[in-house]
């Protein structure tokens, strides 16, 4: 994944990891605004909203892959490593 240019791939990222602008500005603490202006390459983000954001994004996105393993894989096993993971 594109982290170390998060600003200019920040709107494909938040998709990926399922994330509105408002609820990624939620988690992270950044307005929806700031997040909208990074998205619209009008601003980058600064060191410190960098590394929230990346936290949250990440999380999100390992967070959708360990459902998604759970849906490909039916088996009881991964059911019950899917839902202990939560």
């Amino acid at each position: 994944m594109e982290f170390e240019n998060l600003s200019k791939n920040l709107k494909r990222l938040r998709e990926l990891a399922g994330l509105s602008q408002y609820e990624l500005g939620k988690l992270s603490g950044i307005s929806r605004g700031r997040i909208s202006l990074v998205e619209c390459r009008h601003t980058e983000l600064i060191d410190d909203e960098h590394s929230r954001v990346e936290r949250v994004l990440r999380a999100a996105i390992a967070d959708r892959y360990r459902t998604f393993q759970s849906i490909v894989d039916p088996s009881p096993k991964a059911f019950t490593r899917a839902r202990e993971e939560r």
